[in-house]
């Protein structure tokens, strides 16, 4: 009986795993045509440079040339950087993967920098206030601030204003994740973090469902705190129970 539940156990954590890893291929498939954009403006820029270098060189104009190469450099580097992050992002990690000190700013950034792709066309503003850093994994946390930062731009009809706090109150950490959207209908507020369910026209309905998954083996929790027909407040609990991780202190 014991042997049987270890086995139930292992394949449901093998599931989510995989849901997962499924959700974080989803959201670069939704990035590619972004994505190519994004990677073709530096290609496009260095073929100038490189054909301007070239006569650059052909003139003896040596110091003009040095800039051209600098500019090339970076752009490179500018690509490197973006395949480099979405490599790690849908590398796979599993929920057993040995926790580790993470920075929240870090973790949000990396994952604004990867919505930024698909969401360059709209203006949107992103304000973080506080520093904080949790026991988790870096490439997991960064999915879950992919998904809830992802929900509130879709949310936003017009321009998206998106607050996040983050603080320290009674030995644990919090970040507040705040937009200016619309919220959650009723009907919808104790469905949200059920598996499948969605009220959106595309999707599976699993965003907060593996979000909540995700902060339970980081022994946290994720709350649903926002007013219905108000923009929705989703908050993230994380134990801090070594003194070195607390950070900014928050006073309610």
């Amino acid at each position: 009986m014991i042997k049987e539940r270890r086995i139930i156990e292992q394949d449901l954590r093998d599931t989510q795993n995989e849901l997962i890893q499924t959700a974080k291929v989803a959201v670069v498939g939704q990035t590619m045509s972004s994505l190519a954009h994004e990677i073709n403006q530096p290609l496009n820029a260095i073929a100038i440079y490189l054909f301007s270098l070239k006569k650059s060189l052909q003139t003896g104009n040596l110091s003009q040339a040095e800039t051209y190469a600098e500019n090339i450099n970076k752009l490179v580097e500018r690509t490197a950087h973006i395949v480099k992050g979405l490599r790690q992002f849908t590398k796979r990690h599993t929920l057993q993967d040995p926790l580790q000190p993470v920075s929240l700013t870090q973790a949000i950034n990396t994952a604004w920098e990867l919505l930024a792709l698909r969401h360059q066309p709209m203006q949107t503003q992103l304000s973080i206030e506080g520093e904080n850093v949790v026991k988790g994994n870096a490439i997991l946390l960064e999915q879950i601030f992919v998904n809830l930062l992802s929900n509130a731009l879709e949310a936003c009809k017009t321009q998206a204003h998106i607050q996040i706090q983050l603080y320290a109150q009674q030995h644990k950490i919090y970040a507040r994740i705040e937009d200016n959207g619309e919220g959650w209908p009723l009907e919808s507020a104790d469905k949200l973090l059920q598996p499948f369910y969605s009220n959106k026209e595309v999707g599976l309905g699993l965003g907060l469902t593996i979000c909540q998954r995700i902060m339970q083996q980081f022994n946290g929790n994720l709350y649903i705190a926002s007013s219905l027909h108000k923009s929705a407040v989703i908050i993230l609990e994380f134990p801090a129970d070594e003194p070195h991780l607390l950070g900014t202190e928050y006073e309610s």
